[in-house]
């Protein structure tokens, strides 16, 4: 499951930020001393913890983790947080996990292209025009919009 793309399906992750190191760094025992602290199991643990609980950890979710417990039909937990078990044994922290490791980078975004396509689909929304209308109006904009790159 997944987005298509050019090798069959792709699972894309959107990452909000980044660090950047410069190469040229006078101060390289500080940053690595940063990147270490950072990446510590410490730090990432606290990703869920701490007002980021639109976030995910960088380091792979540990199915050590995971606490199978039968106290008031809780059942399995992780973090705190009660997730699905499945009957084979595995639960949603298995699935998330067997998801991210295939994730690829999100190809290159388009924001014109999604923009047109906002756009010209009100008319269809509104019953101004069919999906057949809109998607001749949509290709015409968009090569337009290619064109003027070259």
């Amino acid at each position: 499951m997944g987005f298509p793309s050019e090798n069959g399906c792709g699972n894309y992750l959107w990452a909000d930020g980044m660090v950047v190191v410069n190469a040229a760094t006078a101060s390289k025992e500080a940053v690595s001393a940063y990147l270490e602290c950072l990446l510590s199991k410490e730090v990432q643990d606290t990703v869920n913890t701490v007002g980021w609980n639109d976030k995910l950890p960088i380091l792979p979710l540990s199915l050590e983790d995971i606490y199978y417990e039968d106290y008031d039909n809780m059942g399995a937990t992780y973090h705190n947080y009660v997730v699905v078990e499945f009957a084979d044994g595995s639960t949603s922290v298995h699935e998330s996990r067997d998801f991210l490791e295939k994730c690829v980078p999100a190809p290159k975004r388009y924001d014109v292209v999604q923009d047109i396509i906002w756009e010209e689909i009100q008319s269809y929304y509104s019953g101004d025009k069919t999906a057949d209308e809109v998607a001749v109006l949509i290709d015409d904009r968009v090569q337009l919009y290619l064109d003027e790159l070259q």
